[in-house]
């Protein structure tokens, strides 16, 4: 298992910790796109409105869950969202109800023992705001008025370490994806084996794509480009090959 970097300024033992009690895809989502977003974005715009983080979570999910057809778990209800079909008002709120506070967690495990979970949500709000200045402050904190979220901020310090550890973390945290989606499909045979294949597969040509060699521009179409929209075709019949089975695990 991969190791996150650690760091004197930052609480790294709580970042290790946000994706190790999972119950559906959601956390591994939303930190994912984090992680996607924050090389993109300055110091001074690190603010993340409900639709851009549940835009960035279906980005995420739409390849395993529609393309692989892999369960992301019985509860799970990402693949409502992205089936297209009309969902209830209580679907609608689901994906950012509960995992903006509850990925804080870990950086506040001893202040929040003992409490009762209807608490909870309300208490990480006030950690977080708490400590969002001090010295050790946690990835994010939440901008919640009227019970309804509006924004979270990522501190900028946050953004300059995993931007820093960007190759680290992401392996830490597609190997937990990884390992996600292994437990809710089975009989999906070596999933995390394909999954790593499939990301350094992935990098490699779109890194010839954004740069290609100097080939000849019919060259490097014949062989880069085609060869990735073939490529995006074959991909998904890897994980398909089963009979989907969906697990509580």
């Amino acid at each position: 298992m991969i190791k996150i970097p650690k760091d004197e300024q930052l609480n790294t033992e709580a970042l290790g910790e946000l994706l190790l009690e999972t119950q559906n895809s959601y956390k591994h989502l939303l930190f994912g796109f984090l992680l996607y977003e924050l090389p993109r974005r300055s110091s001074t715009n690190l603010l993340f409105t409900p639709a851009e983080l549940q835009a960035g979570m279906l980005k995420i999910a739409e390849f395993p869950a529609m393309k692989c057809h892999l369960s992301l778990g019985v509860r799970d209800q990402t693949k409502a969202f992205l089936s297209g079909t009309p969902i209830s008002s209580e679907i609608e709120n689901e994906l950012l109800r509960w995992v903006p506070y509850r990925l804080l967690r870990p950086f506040f495990r001893e202040q929040l023992k003992n409490k009762p979970e209807q608490i909870i949500n309300q208490s990480i709000l006030s950690l977080a705001n708490q400590a969002f200045n001090e010295s050790n402050p946690p990835l994010y904190r939440l901008n919640v008025i009227n019970q309804k979220l509006k924004s979270i901020e990522v501190h900028k310090s946050w953004q300059e370490y995993l931007v820093n550890h960007l190759e680290i973390i992401d392996g830490w945290r597609r190997w937990h994806w990884a390992t996600y989606l292994q437990r809710r499909n089975p009989s999906a045979l070596n999933v995390m084996q394909k999954l790593a294949k499939l990301f350094l597969l992935v990098r490699t040509i779109v890194k010839l794509i954004m740069k290609p060699p100097n080939l000849g521009v019919t060259l490097y179409q014949v062989l880069f480009k085609n060869r990735f929209e073939i490529m995006m075709k074959i991909i998904p019949k890897l994980f398909i090959s089963h009979q989907t089975k969906e697990t509580n695990q």
